[in-house]
């Protein structure tokens, strides 16, 4: 349950600055919008796979992989 809560609450954060940003951009240029929205796309993509098990790793102690295989086999589990 918590953790769905820390999802909703991140997605909801990375929706609203990822509109706002969108709808700015759009203004002057679409096309550079849409870029803008696959870049915040792969931005989150890297930071949820790569930056986070290896900041959560370090802090608690364990490698990068064994962060990554909890979440991915915790977050099956419900």
């Amino acid at each position: 349950m918590k953790r769905d809560i820390i999802f909703q609450r991140t997605l909801s954060n990375e929706f609203l600055g990822g509109t706002g940003g969108f709808f700015l951009i759009a203004v002057k240029s679409p096309i550079q919008a849409l870029i803008f929205v696959l870049f915040i796309l792969v931005l989150q993509e890297v930071e949820g796979k790569l930056i986070y098990p290896r900041v959560v790793g370090t802090s608690i102690g364990l490698p990068g992989i064994w962060v990554l295989a909890s979440i991915t086999i915790g977050g099956g589990c419900r």
